[in-house]
């Protein structure tokens, strides 16, 4: 059974496709480029003009502001993939 979810986590629901949105746009405007998430350039591209160190960071301290009563999978732009890359990276890198 699905957890309810709260007036913090509907405002996100709300919010999603205004960030979606954004997004898009800042990547636009930062590589020139249309984002394309099956883009098999997109790492690449994303570390060029990113920081994946400081995404991960955001997005460690946006999960932890927005502890709704729901988990993860049942939340709107809510995910822990940010976990799981910063463990492979620090096995690849010996960290």
């Amino acid at each position: 059974m699905a957890v309810p979810l709260s007036p913090k986590c509907l405002a996100g629901k709300r919010a999603y496709t205004n960030f979606r949105d954004t997004i898009r746009e800042l990547f636009l405007s930062k590589t020139g480029k249309e984002y394309d998430k099956g883009d098999e350039d997109i790492y690449r591209l994303l570390n060029a003009y990113g920081d994946e160190r400081a995404a991960i960071a955001r997005a460690n301290s946006r999960l932890r502001s927005c502890r709704c009563d729901a988990p993860p999978s049942e939340q709107i732009s809510c995910t822990t993939l940010h976990v799981l890359v910063d463990e492979i990276r620090g096995k690849v890198q010996g960290v």
